[in-house]
């Protein structure tokens, strides 16, 4: 269950590097598997927080904070 919690975050850095916001009908990468799909769909609050806490921790990685 482990990989699907790390597709999860990778799907959430993948929307946040394009500016998305990772709400429904924003768009999801490519080969997502089902059960992170799932994960997504059953609390997207949750996913959209995600989403913007990896926005957040780029822009610290980028301004060096």
């Amino acid at each position: 269950m482990g990989d699907v919690w790390q597709e999860y975050d990778a799907a959430a850095d993948w929307c946040a590097v394009r500016g998305l916001k990772g709400k429904p009908g924003d768009p999801l990468p490519e080969l997502l598997s089902k059960e992170a799909h799932k994960l997504i769909n059953d609390d997207p609050e949750a996913f959209e927080e995600r989403v913007r806490l990896a926005a957040y921790a780029r822009a610290m990685a980028y301004w060096g904070a």
